[in-house]
């Protein structure tokens, strides 16, 4: 069952209310507490790994000189995320002290239910918006097979017979997990006439002028030599190699991490502020609504 859970969050972590994997993102290593194994067989393996380890907190499994060697690297400490090539990650509940409970009033009981494992009542957690800790109590407790999840768990106290754990959310993994614009195209200085071609492209999957690095709905962040960003006005007339254009249409969001919804003029999406670039939710275009996303070099505001 454990090792469900790890295979289907990276198949449904985008509807989760805490995303638990990323692909592309990792955390800084640490030779002094963190570990790491060699010729580990699967992602699954690496993530049962670190269960079996009451002090692991997350894990990252890569491949490297074409897939031949293997790592499962065991964290104990996570700071903020860092890039990494070819490699998937996850994390694990931070499991409390055996017999220990979140200290909690009823206004910090979220919901409750009747689950067979400590695991099965994590997923709930998982799946539960607002749940950040979760306690199950064993089929001796006083409450046998009792769920209860929680809005808060700042404090702790014993229990009998249970076991409980916060969950590790991964803030933003779409900040590392993302396609790439980079068509030079598509910077808001290039005209649709200057290459003589006067092709106008589109961000439509099933366009005659589909833009070389489109791939339908998603998530994006702007390279060059496209440019950095999305640019916060019209670039106008057929600049960024096209005749009608998405651009934010506001400004860019400050604070970091967080996934803000967006107008782009033509259509409704999402940016969120990672470290130091942009990751944008752009949708597909359609046949009544033809545009292309531009981007730009020219700092913002």
């Amino acid at each position: 069952f454990v090792l469900l859970i790890i295979a289907a969050a990276f198949i449904s972590c985008s509807e989760q209310a805490c995303p638990l994997t990323v692909r592309g993102g990792s955390w800084p290593f640490d030779f002094t507490r963190d570990t790491f194994h060699q010729a580990v067989s699967s992602l699954d393996q690496c993530g049962q790994m670190c269960l079996d380890d009451p002090t692991c907190l997350a894990y990252t499994f890569s491949k490297a000189f074409d897939n031949i060697m293997t790592y499962c690297y065991l964290f104990r400490h996570l700071g903020e995320m860092v890039e990494c090539d070819n490699c998937e990650s996850g994390t694990v509940p931070a499991y409390l002290s055996d017999g220990m409970s979140c200290a909690a009033g009823t206004e910090d009981i979220l919901d409750e239910a009747t689950t067979q494992t400590a695991e099965e009542c994590w997923s709930l957690c998982l799946e539960t918006e607002g749940c950040v800790a979760f306690t199950w109590f064993k089929a001796d407790a006083l409450f046998p097979n009792y769920c209860f999840l929680y809005v808060s768990c700042n404090d702790e106290m014993a229990c009998d017979s249970c076991v409980s754990g916060r969950v590790n959310c991964i803030p933003a993994p779409q900040c590392f997990d993302y396609m790439v614009l980079n068509e030079d195209t598509r910077n808001n200085k290039f005209h649709a006439e200057s290459d003589g071609s006067h092709t106008f492209y589109y961000d439509w999957i099933d366009s005659l002028e589909t833009s070389a690095g489109w791939r339908g709905s998603g998530y994006y962040r702007m390279m060059p030599p496209a440019g950095l960003y999305m640019p916060e006005s019209n670039p106008g007339g057929y600049y960024c190699g096209t005749g009608i254009h998405c651009f934010l249409n506001g400004k860019h969001p400050e604070e970091l991490f967080v996934e803000t919804d967006v107008s782009f003029y033509y259509q409704e999406g999402t940016v969120t502020k990672c470290d130091g670039y942009f990751v944008y939710y752009l949708k597909d275009d359609s046949a009544s609504n033809w545009c292309r996303y531009c981007a730009t070099s020219e700092p913002i505001n």
